[in-house]
């Protein structure tokens, strides 16, 4: 059995909470079903609960993982942490067992994204992929849909007092 290590801070922008190895002690019950383009998706070697960074956000999503943490998918939708790990003892029993759960702050969480992504910032205000719908790329810069927004809003505004 290949050794499986601890997951990242952080999987697809959404800090872990608490992450279980799924080994040949718990049993997959396929009581609750996650489909994946279509295909529904089975036993998984690694499970983690994770919330996104984004300071509004209070979902709890319970990420399926392969072995180097890559989410194949996504379940879940609890608030608090012990409401998710029951839910996930549904599906996969005798993980209740296995969580180690994780004290990752959502300050260090986003600068652990940071640190790993900095050219997908919004080079204007900051924020992470997550937390806009649209960016626009240049040459080493990268400006986020509201951004946008905001600075076409005062050139309209420039405009219309230039006039006035």
């Amino acid at each position: 059995m290949m050794s499986i290590s601890a997951p990242p801070p952080v999987l697809c922008f959404a800090r872990v909470l608490a992450y279980a190895i799924v080994d040949e002690s718990v049993v997959f019950t396929g009581k609750q079903q996650v489909y994946v383009d279509g295909k529904l998706l089975g036993r998984v070697p690694c499970l983690a609960l994770c919330q996104n960074v984004a300071p509004d956000e209070d979902e709890i999503m319970l990420f399926h993982c392969d072995e180097q943490w890559n989410a194949v998918g996504v379940s879940g939708g609890e608030t608090d942490l012990p409401a998710a790990k029951a839910n996930a003892e549904i599906t996969y029993r005798g993980i209740a067992a296995k969580w180690v759960d994780v004290s990752v702050s959502s300050e260090e969480a986003r600068c652990w994204l940071e640190q790993q992504y900095p050219e997908d910032l919004c080079s204007f205000c900051g924020r992470l992929p997550s937390e806009f719908e649209t960016a626009f790329g240049g040459h080493k810069s990268r400006i986020c849909g509201d951004c946008v927004r905001k600075y076409f809003a005062m050139l309209q505004k420039d405009k219309s007092d230039d006039v006035g």
